[in-house]
């Protein structure tokens, strides 16, 4: 299921994407389209509370809501999907690139007992993809080896494609899907108190509209 304001903000782009390629412009400017993924979830999605037990670790998977669910426990029908973006401005010629930005903050709530390791990967996968986590590119990782009682930890996934990367070749398709995916070991004594904090989401498309028309 599309998530809301999907269509919205993808008619916004390709409605932006029009307007600069109409603008005089010169064969160096680049163009930079912004969008805010994290805008899709809503408010309750963002901030999310759960224990983290002995027995099994936590996955959560992001976008286009949020599942929290047993480690081992795979994506349910709507999350293996991801979100769809559409790149308004796909080609080779228009030396396209993207930044892919997430930010999560795990806190440990517990008094005792330190977490184990807790990784965040970003996912993209082709437009056709039945189950991006099987089919999809790992475009970046952050990870953190151990989180003691009652601290926080922002964990960043900052990531760049550029012509040459094997995540490329799906943004000059003219869409792609992208999805998060948090996993936290079992903890190692006790239960842990865990919270998780989504922060930002964002993918921000970069292409030079009149790249095309240099001088060979």
């Amino acid at each position: 299921m599309e998530p809301l304001g999907a269509t919205e903000v993808t008619r916004a782009m390709v409605g932006v994407a029009a307007v600069l390629l109409l603008s005089a412009c010169s064969p160096a400017t680049r163009f930079t389209l912004d969008v805010d993924l994290g805008s899709y979830l809503q408010d309750d999605q963002r901030t999310l509370k759960f224990d983290v037990p002995t027995s099994s670790g936590v996955s959560v998977y992001v976008l286009p809501g949020v599942q929290v669910d047993d480690l081992a426990a795979g994506p349910d029908d709507d999350m293996r999907l991801g979100t769809r973006v559409e790149i308004p401005a796909a080609g080779s010629e228009l030396e396209l690139r993207a930044t892919v930005n997430a930010v999560m903050r795990v806190s440990n709530l517990n008094t005792t007992g330190s977490f184990a390791p807790v990784q965040v990967t970003l996912i993209l996968a082709p437009d056709a993809s039945e189950n991006i986590y099987s089919d999809g590119i790992v475009l970046g990782t952050a990870t953190i080896p151990t989180l003691a009682p009652l601290v926080s930890v922002d964990l960043t996934a900052d990531v760049v494609i550029a012509e040459g990367d094997a995540a490329h070749s799906i943004l000059l398709s003219g869409a792609a899907r992208l999805g998060i995916l948090a996993t936290l070991d079992p903890a190692p004594t006790d239960s842990i108190s865990t919270e998780l904090e989504i922060k930002e989401v964002k993918i921000a498309i970069s292409f030079r509209p009149y790249a095309f028309f240099r001088p060979f």
